[in-house]
């Protein structure tokens, strides 16, 4: 009850909950609400503008299971004059919500929020959303991605048919260091299209079935427009969510890890915050 996931950008609920991406960001993806790492509930948010041609931010022939810095086969990037539309990221964004203690459900887990934008839809759309714990992963021009991954790193893909009808979120762990890991899948989850009567929802995504009206991206055509939620605290045991710094969204060929990833836009984003320690002593 915290983040309305309804396939639209607009708090549509006069009452809870109390957010949806507007109360978030402004008409140039500035932020309207500051973050509180430490009493929250909105512990961390980022937003990423990927519209400027030539895409500096365009994957060489890469796929989710490879390093991204190690061996032969890893990360690059190279950018692209035009891209075809149903690549073609326009927006990104995320926010890590934690539930309040006196929540009706969920009580104290973090939730994180995911969304973005696409130039054109084709039959079946898919999208891949990275968490890296790496704050150096980064890429532009014609180069190798810098950063690696990191045991832990979390990889959610979600595919969407019919307008938005048809649903399916996959969640993988990264485990092992980046030459020698892979992604393992967390059969755990079942997600599905977001509804207010799901059973299970600890993992849900939606598009937009209809055209809708964003403030940094005027009109959005259906089903261009993507958000999904994943409760973190199902994941990973609890108060045991590691800190992640880097966030990176793709578009793919299909929803299989093994795809050919094609457009990415990435930035970094801290779900952990600071802690200052003050030492105090007595005279004497």
């Amino acid at each position: 009850g915290m983040f309305e996931l309804d396939g639209n950008t607009v708090h549509n609920s006069a009452s809870t909950p109390p957010y949806d991406w507007n109360s978030l960001f402004g008409s140039t993806g500035n932020r309207l609400i500051t973050p509180d790492p430490v009493n929250g509930p909105i512990l961390a948010d980022a937003f990423f503008s990927d519209a400027a041609k030539p895409d500096n931010t365009y994957f060489t022939s890469n796929k989710d299971i490879q390093p991204i810095k190690s061996g032969a086969q890893h990360w690059g990037c190279d950018p692209i004059n035009n891209p075809l539309d149903k690549d073609n990221l326009l927006n990104a964004y995320a926010a890590l919500i934690q539930v309040p203690a006196n929540a009706a459900e969920n009580a104290g887990d973090q939730v994180l929020y995911l969304a973005s934008e696409r130039g054109s839809h084709n039959g079946t759309s898919f999208a891949g959303f990275w968490l890296l714990k790496d704050k150096n992963v980064g890429c532009s021009g014609s180069n190798d991605l810098s950063g690696q991954h990191t045991d832990g790193d979390l990889l959610i893909i979600s595919d969407y048919t019919n307008g938005g009808g048809t649903q399916d979120v996959s969640v993988y762990k990264w485990v092992g260091d980046d030459a020698t890991g892979s992604p393992v899948l967390d059969t755990t989850f079942n997600g599905s299209i977001c509804s207010g009567s799901l059973s299970n929802d600890n993992a849900c995504a939606i598009a937009n079935s209809g055209p809708i009206t964003t403030p940094w991206n005027g009109s959005v055509a259906s089903p261009f427009f993507f958000e999904g939620g994943l409760n973190l605290s199902s994941v990973f045991a609890p108060g045991n969510v590691p800190c992640f710094s880097t966030f990176l969204t793709n578009t793919r060929t299909s929803q299989s890890n093994s795809a050919q990833l094609k457009d990415f836009a990435l930035g970094n984003t801290d779900t952990c915050g600071s802690i200052t320690v003050h030492k105090q002593t007595n005279p004497g």
